[in-house]
C-alpha cells in the first residue's frame, strides 16, 4: 500500500502545473521576455498580498525570476480581464517578512506599466498576475506579459 501511494504521488508531483505556485513558478531565464496565458485553473494559492489587498483573491500565475546582475526592469501587462492585479515581490507571498517591491491594481484591467524598477541578483523575484473574485465573477484572467530591463536615458 505504502508503495503505490509512493508512486501515485511521484507521478502526480510530476506533472505539477508551471506557473501554479512558487513551488512550480514559471522560470524566467533571461530578458527581454514575453508570454501570453490565463490564471485559469492555476487555483488561489495566495491570498494576503500588500496593504491587504483584496486583487489577490483569484487564481494566481505566478513567475520566478533571478537577475543575472543588479538592473532596473519594466513590467508591461496587457490583455487582462477587470479587476487584476500585478505583483512585484522579493520572496514568494506566503513567506515571512515577504516584502513587495512593486504592485498595481487595475479595477478596469490592463494595468499600467510597472516602470523602472531596481531589481538585485542576489534575490530571486516573483512576479505574481491575480485577480480581485468579487462574488466569484472574476476568479481568473488572460494575460500578455512583457518583462525588459529599463534603462536610464539623459536627455
Amino acid at each position: 500500500m505504502a508503495f503505490c501511494l509512493f508512486v501515485f504521488f511521484l507521478i502526480f508531483s510530476s506533472f505539477a502545473q508551471v506557473g501554479k505556485d512558487c513551488s512550480n513558478p514559471m522560470i524566467i531565464n533571461s530578458l527581454p521576455f514575453t508570454m501570453s496565458g490565463t490564471t485559469n485553473g492555476f487555483g488561489m494559492d495566495y491570498q494576503v498580498g500588500p496593504n491587504n489587498t483584496t486583487y489577490m483573491t483569484g487564481n494566481d500565475y505566478v513567475f520566478s525570476f533571478q537577475p543575472a546582475y543588479d538592473m532596473k526592469i519594466s513590467i508591461t501587462l496587457s490583455n487582462t480581464n477587470s479587476v487584476c492585479g500585478l505583483f512585484l515581490a522579493d520572496s514568494c507571498p506566503d513567506a515571512p517578512g515577504v516584502h513587495y517591491v512593486s504592485y498595481i491594481e487595475a479595477p478596469s484591467g490592463n494595468p499600467p506599466v510597472m516602470t523602472n524598477v531596481q531589481v538585485y541578483s542576489d534575490t530571486i523575484y516573483y512576479i505574481i498576475i491575480d485577480t480581485w473574485n468579487v462574488a466569484n465573477l472574476f476568479p481568473s484572467t488572460t494575460f500578455n506579459i512583457s518583462i525588459v530591463q529599463a534603462y536610464n536615458i539623459d536627455l
